[in-house]
């Protein structure tokens, strides 16, 4: 991060966070101190395209602001082939509201993890994700 150009590369970034919402006096340094390559990453190429995905979904920019600030590792996750299965599982295998993604974002659902919940679905269906009973 320390050769990075300023003016071309930092400060795009910043003025995008805040944009979008992240505009509390310590967000900006949370991200880095979480997360601070997510400031090397291409805004049209990477961040503008989560962050409309997260609309799309459902967030605003308030959750999504928060969620970020939690969980910047998200930023460096693929869409396709990270962030929308694990909304499709949560919202529509597991019938969590929109709620529960803002509040449990990084949830697994990799080959090892999602045949194990399906076998304790019926019996957790009604336990929110943030219950300590919950085998996620």
């Amino acid at each position: 991060m320390l050769t990075l150009n300023v003016e071309e590369k930092l400060k795009p970034v910043v003025e995008f966070f805040r944009s979008i919402g992240l505009n509390r006096e310590r967000d900006i340094e949370m991200l880095l101190v979480r997360n601070a390559q997510i400031m090397c990453c291409s805004i049209e190429k990477n961040l503008r395209p989560k962050f409309t995905f997260f609309k799309g979904i459902g967030l605003t920019e308030s959750a999504i602001a928060n969620m970020i600030v939690l969980f910047p590792s998200m930023l460096g996750q693929s869409i396709e082939g990270s962030l929308a299965p694990k909304y499709e599982f949560l919202v529509n295998e597991m019938q969590r509201s929109i709620d529960e993604v803002i509040d449990f974002p990084q949830v697994s659902t990799n080959q090892f993890i999602s045949p194990y919940i399906y076998l304790y679905i019926d019996i957790y269906m009604h336990l929110s994700l943030l219950s300590p009973r919950v085998l996620i």
